[in-house]
Order: structure tokens, then C-alpha cells, then sequence
């Protein structure tokens, strides 16, 4: 399997970790109560993807337990080992940066699994795809690291305060580059897709794992309005 240089090094930091990641990130309270708060919105038994799957804990599990039909992607062949044999549901190895979806989803959840991308136009790509996926009135479900409380000088964003590349954050006790969006930033990312923002919450969780610092984080969750048309987002990366 051909895959880019930003799946290349999440490749080789989770095939790494394996189930460390898990046991270091798989309680976090602020993760499972966007999924909480996000299970009502869904139609009993929706169809929903989890996209950077991992060892399927909490996202896919807690998806599952709720009688929606899960769908996990994953590039790391021994996080969806983990992942198959402990949830019900169907998982499957690919690059997550040219995975093309087969349908619509009641909700696509993307979970701190774009980070290490190199490039915004990357981004763009990969949420544009993944969002005209999403069903009607159906939802877009996000997780990431909020550059407000990370990057320190203005100038180290975009001309439109949007977003930072190449940015080190801590990681498991590194410093790892990742591309981080401001909390507005990423609020006018999404809604311009043709989503409304219908949750936006913010907060701080210490990784079970002495090399872990507390981390903040933002969970927003956003509705497809209607059957309108996913627009291409803003800001523009040809621009």
C-alpha cells in the first residue's frame, strides 16, 4: 500500500505504540462525552465511520454499544487487529489521506487522526472528501489540539489566523509536528463546508502516562444542513 509522507509517519508512530496509545488515551472523559452528547443526535442503528480508527477504543466501541453499524479505518495494520477482534463492527486497513468511502454515513467521526499532516491543502482535501459523505442532516464529528493555547506568535499562522503548520505540540512526552487550527479558525473551516456548528467544547486532559503533559482540546460537532450541497472549504489553499 503506496502511502503519503503524513501517513507515513503516523505509520510508524502508532504501529510504535500499539496499545500504549490506548492505555494512555482511551479514557479520556472529554473524548467520551463528545461521544455521549453526539449518540442522541443519530438515527438508531446509523450507519458512522470512524476515520484513524486505532484499537477502536472509545469511539468505535461506544458506537457500537449504542446499535449504530460501525465502519473503522486505520493505517495501522496492528491498531485494527485490536480494533476487530474487541468491537463489533467492520475495520479495515488504508491510508486514511486517499480512502474513499463507499456511501453515506449518519456521522463521520474524525478524531485527532490529521495532526500529523504536512500541508493545510492535505487538510482540505481529506474534510472535503470525508464531508460529502456525510448524509443529510447528518453529522461531522471532530477532535484536535486548539493552536490558541499552543501557538505563541500570530505570525506563525496563515495570512487568515486560520491555521498553523509544522507546529511542535507534545505528543507522548515529544515535541511532534502538527498542523493546528485556532479555535475560531476551525469553527469557520467547518461552517464553511455547509455544516452548522452545533457543539464546540474545549478542555484539558492529562494522558494517562508520566511523559504526558495535560493537553487542551477541542470536540466540535457539526450538522449537514439539509440536503444542500458540501461546498469546497475556506479558506482556499490555491489562493
Amino acid at each position: 500500500m503506496a502511502v503519503s509522507s503524513s501517513s507515513q509517519a503516523g505509520l510508524d508512530t502508532f504501529e510504535k505504540l500499539e496499545i500504549e496509545y490506548e492505555h494512555a488515551y482511551g479514557n479520556n472523559p472529554l473524548k467520551k462525552a463528545c461521544v455521549e452528547k453526539a449518540i442522541p443526535l443519530l438515527p438508531r442503528g446509523g450507519r458512522v465511520l470512524d476515520v484513524g480508527c486505532g484499537t477502536g477504543k472509545p469511539v468505535a466501541e461506544m458506537l457500537s454499544l449504542a446499535g449504530h453499524e460501525v465502519l473503522g479505518v486505520d493505517i495501522s495494520p496492528r491498531m485494527v487487529h485490536h480494533a476487530s477482534a474487541r468491537v463489533k463492527g467492520s475495520f479495515i486497513v488504508a491510508d486514511i489521506l486517499t480512502y474513499e468511502p463507499e456511501g453515506e454515513f449518519a456521522a463521520i467521526f474524525i478524531m485527532f487522526s490529521l495532526l500529523q499532516l504536512t500541508s493545510y491543502a492535505e487538510f482540505h482535501d481529506v474534510m472535503f472528501r470525508y464531508a460529502k459523505h456525510v448524509q443529510p442532516n447528518g453529522y461531522l464529528v471532530f477532535g484536535t489540539v486548539p493552536a490558541d493555547n499552543y501557538v505563541k506568535n500570530g505570525e506563525d499562522y496563515d495570512a487568515t489566523g486560520t491555521y498553523a503548520v509544522n507546529y511542535p505540540v507534545p505528543f507522548m512526552g515529544v515535541p511532534e509536528s502538527n498542523l493546528v487550527f485556532s479555535n475560531e479558525g476551525l469553527v469557520r473551516f467547518v461552517s464553511s463546508l455547509g455544516f452548522r456548528v452545533v457543539r464546540n467544547d474545549l478542555g484539558i486532559f492529562k494522558p494517562d502516562d508520566k511523559r504526558c503533559e495535560p493537553e487542551h482540546q477541542q470536540y466540535l460537532v457539526a450538522q449537514r444542513v439539509g440536503d444542500g450541497q458540501v461546498r469546497r472549504p475556506q479558506p482556499d489553499p490555491t489562493r
